[in-house]
């Protein structure tokens, strides 16, 4: 009976984390996903961010890339690439998508924003709209960041397709429950525009923080 009891626990978890990551992937579906200005690639080591990337370029949804990624500590570049920025676009050159906007500075998500619109205002590029692509559960910050930072442009998130149980480890769900904390840390901080979390959302966070350790 205590192992059924656990069993049951544990899918209750996983339909939370699911209510969490639902409400953070901030995105548009591909087939509503309107033609923005450019597309705004926020640096990480996973390729499917650079392969969403060139989806939606090569879907005629964008007429100019952006991306923006230094060398984190926390995000180990592959071998023989001196950013996440120039990581992710060998992969978008491969596929003939060439003459993109690299920003190789940042560290962090605000520097990513900061640093890459600065980047693309040296070259002349002054966008009205852009598509985010980024991390899925990072999505909303994402947005959220240019909100604040850059009001006037319009922004779409966009999500590269993946399962829902690639973040059920505990190391990931902690970190999906770290950016609900992020959203409001941030947001008092001046980071970002503030976002309201609902209360089905605020719920399912506290059920996983009081339950994690034990179940995962």
């Amino acid at each position: 009976m205590i192992a059924l009891g656990a069993e049951r626990i544990k899918m209750m978890l996983e339909r939370e984390v699911g209510i969490i990551l639902d409400f953070l992937i901030d995105a548009v579906p591909e087939k509503k996903l309107p033609k923005a200005d450019g597309v705004f690639g926020f640096g990480h080591v996973d390729s499917r961010v650079a392969e969403q990337i060139v989806k939606i370029f090569l879907a005629g949804k964008a007429e100019k890339i952006i991306i923006s990624g230094g060398k984190r500590e926390t995000n180990r570049v592959p071998n023989g690439f001196s950013s996440e920025a120039e990581y992710l676009n060998s992969i978008i050159m491969k596929y003939g998508v060439l003459g993109n906007i690299l920003e190789e500075m940042a560290s962090n998500t605000l520097e990513n924003v900061l640093f890459g619109m600065e980047a693309a205002y040296q070259v002349g590029f002054y966008p009205r709209s852009l598509i985010l692509v980024a991390m899925p559960p990072l999505l909303r910050r994402s947005r959220a960041t240019f909100a604040k930072q850059f009001p006037k442009i319009t922004t779409f998130g966009s999500a590269f397709p993946f399962e829902k149980s690639e973040w059920q480890s505990q190391r990931r769900i902690r970190r999906i429950l770290a950016e609900i904390d992020r959203l409001k840390m941030y947001a008092d901080k001046g980071d970002i525009a503030a976002v309201p979390i609902p209360m089905q959302v605020m719920s399912a966070y506290h059920f996983v923080s009081a339950r994690l350790s034990k179940y995962y």
